[in-house]
């Protein structure tokens, strides 16, 4: 049975393997540590020993739907949202765009948002967490 831990004392990285003092050598044995206890030596201590893996990035979703609304639900839903949220932002970006006279949020855009805001927080005395929702939800639209 291997036992082993690590010592940062004084900047030096020291493993102590059965009472044995082993200082950033033996790359088989280090290897085998950075394994199994997920020990890092030094800063780039690894890069020729370790392969590096780059995660693997989700492709972009795209929704088959082709009303704006519902493509919003089938992005929601595609991120695991809840129900709820789902109404309710549905709910702050029919808001938004009817503040706007109807027109498509393609054709908006930084400065639309911050009037519909500034609405919400003058005309209609929102709070600021309604505010913020409001917020999250048109941005969740762009």
């Amino acid at each position: 049975m291997l036992v082993a831990f690590a010592d940062t004392t004084y900047s030096l990285t020291r493993f102590y393997v059965l009472g044995k003092i082993v200082q950033n050598g033996l790359p088989s044995l280090t290897l085998l540590l950075y394994r199994i206890f997920g020990f890092s030596i030094e800063r780039n201590a690894y890069r020729d020993t370790v392969p590096y893996v780059r995660a693997k990035i989700k492709e972009k979703f795209l929704p088959k739907s082709t009303r704006l609304i519902d493509q919003v639900r089938e992005v929601l839903r595609y991120h695991h949202y809840s129900i709820r949220t789902e109404k309710t932002y549905v709910q702050w970006i029919i808001k938004f765009i009817k503040f706007n006279d109807t027109r498509h949020p393609k054709e908006m855009g930084k400065d639309e948002i911050e009037r519909f805001l500034s609405h919400l927080a003058i005309n209609r005395n929102v709070a600021a967490a309604t505010q913020r929702q409001a917020m999250n939800a048109v941005l969740f639209l762009y």
